[in-house]
């Protein structure tokens, strides 16, 4: 099954949740979940069954004007945990975590001294494997020492980011 064809059959599920929030401005934000479970990744019949979550948030308020003011933002996910309407919030909340970390950890390799490409080794067998992997072991061995060695957590202090420690190294 697709999802679109879910639609038709019932098997594609809907649930909408609201809430407010704010002090001086009160903002309303809506959340529609559009859930299947046991759909194909891709259409050919070899392709493996995942369950899919799809979020849309509209957050509505009345702005300093006077004017109606409005964000929307879409998210897709996809699962191997059965999606119901009773966990649904908790899944998307979870999922929207995971990405809000994995895209901070790729901006600190890309933009913090690790120099993380998407081009590293291209045209040959392994070679892209082995640097990711070497730069994820320095990653891992930076993490580690800014956790429990003081001198590495005094030199960030003093330079704010890990470039000029490379460099001089």
């Amino acid at each position: 099954m697709l999802v679109k064809e879910g639609e038709t059959t019932g098997e594609t599920q809907f649930l909408e949740t609201s809430f407010e929030f704010g002090e001086k401005v009160i903002k309303t934000t809506k959340m529609n979940y559009r859930f299947a479970n046991n759909v194909r990744l891709h259409q050919d019949k070899d392709s493996p069954f995942i369950n899919f979550v799809q979020v849309k948030e509209v957050t509505e308020w009345i702005g300093k004007k006077g004017r109606p003011e409005r964000i929307e933002r879409n998210f897709t996910f996809i699962t191997d945990i059965l999606v119901t309407k009773n966990n649904i919030a908790q899944l998307a909340k979870g999922g929207r975590t995971r990405w809000k970390i994995e895209n901070e950890t790729f901006n600190t390799l890309k933009n913090r001294g690790y120099n993380l490409e998407h081009n590293y080794g291209h045209g040959e067998k392994n070679l892209t494997h082995n640097f990711i992997m070497s730069m994820f072991l320095a990653f891992l061995v930076d993490q580690i020492q800014e956790i429990s060695c003081y001198t590495f957590k005094k030199l960030i202090e003093k330079y704010e980011q890990k470039i000029p420690l490379v460099e001089k190294a």
